[in-house]
């Protein structure tokens, strides 16, 4: 009967910490990945970008 207590306690401490740690880590941001810059040369098509690094 104690260890069932004491793997129940241990168990719970476990998910709580888990919970806790899932939560900073989605308050802070860390993860997620921001939008993408835009460059001016990225209105370019492909083709012309090469046929620019050829001259």
């Amino acid at each position: 009967m104690t260890i069932f207590v004491v793997l129940l306690a241990v168990t719970a401490a476990i998910v709580l910490f888990g919970m806790a740690l899932a939560r900073e880590i989605r308050s802070d941001g860390y993860g997620q990945r921001p939008p993408p810059r835009s460059r001016a040369d990225e209105d370019e098509s492909r083709e012309v970008q090469l046929a620019r690094l050829a001259r």
